[in-house]
């Protein structure tokens, strides 16, 4: 059994934290826990532990004053399952088991090759992640879904602000599929050959999302220096997951809204490069290809 915390809200949104049959970790806002999260100021010292057995999942409250949520329901101590919602402090995690009892040592059973999606935000929540221009946020109505905000905004020709909203919103690897198709079909001049290697190695990836593709797309980054967009969607690529640092040293995460934001700024770069006259035009077309994604017609490659 493979249990994976995701961080649905609090100020370590995205971040996932995985346990295995036998694992126990604590949970807390400072070193003395297994799990830390400092800049949650309302979670304990340790909060609350995670002990994941061959046949079931506990989690107990280390408070004492049962501070600890499962399902918006304070417990001492509480079995949990698939889909469950476990609050501590400002922090909320959303529980993904995989795996049947008695299936975790087992050298035959299949793997999973991929992250789960993270769950989809609200729009208030993409606002508050989001740093929008003053005239998008007096179109904010609390009533919009996420796609009825991206339309409004993209409607009053907020085109950035309705690509940074998209980014965050759309599942990483369609973020950056999304980011990759905007820089080999809509960027205005033709892409250099270090530009197309980029992109090749983003492909890749989105073909095979393992850790040597995720760290080639980190290599090319780096040696372009982040400069033009096709790096910027390999960035994006390669801060989906795992560390940011080189892979002998300490895992150093990246922020959960870091893909987005590379790929907003490789579509951004895309529609502003070349005649000003054709800034909006290309913002369009950047618009439409990611209606694709969020109406669900864009697959990812295989």
């Amino acid at each position: 059994m493979r249990v994976i915390l995701q961080v649905t809200a609090g100020p370590a949104l995205g971040r996932q934290i995985p346990l295995q049959s036998g694992e126990r970790a604590r949970f807390g806002s400072s070193d003395v826990a297994d799990v830390c999260f400092p800049d949650d100021a309302e979670m304990a010292e340790v909060h609350f532990e995670l002990e994941c057995q061959s046949d079931q999942c506990l989690v107990r409250d280390m408070t004492g004053a049962s501070a600890t949520f499962v399902n918006e329901t304070p417990i001492d101590e509480a079995v949990i399952v698939d889909g469950d919602k476990i609050v501590a402090g400002q922090t909320q995690l959303r529980t993904v088991i995989q795996g049947r009892p008695g299936q975790a040592d087992d050298i035959d059973a299949p793997q999973e090759t991929e992250q789960p999606d993270q769950p989809k935000l609200s729009a208030v929540e993409l606002c508050q992640l989001t740093d929008l221009e003053e005239e998008s946020l007096q179109l904010f109505r609390p009533s919009h879904s996420p796609e009825e905000f991206i339309r409004v905004l993209a409607e009053n020709k907020l085109f950035a602000d309705a690509i940074r909203i998209a980014t965050l919103y759309l599942p990483k690897r369609k973020t950056v599929y999304w980011a990759y198709r905007v820089v080999a079909e809509v960027f205005p001049r033709e892409l250099g050959r270090e530009e197309r290697d980029a992109l090749e190695l983003v492909m890749a990836w989105l073909k095979e999302p393992s850790e040597v593709n995720r760290r080639a797309a980190m290599a090319v980054a780096e040696k372009l220096e982040y400069a033009n967009a096709a790096s910027c969607v390999a960035a994006a690529a390669s801060w989906s997951e795992g560390s940011m640092a080189p892979a002998e040293f300490d895992e150093v995460p990246a922020d959960p809204r870091l893909t987005a934001q590379m790929a907003a700024g490789a579509m951004m770069m895309t529609a502003t490069t070349g005649d000003t006259m054709s800034i909006d035009h290309r913002y369009q077309k950047i618009l439409d290809i990611g209606n694709e994604f969020l109406a669900g017609k864009a697959d990812l490659p295989q």
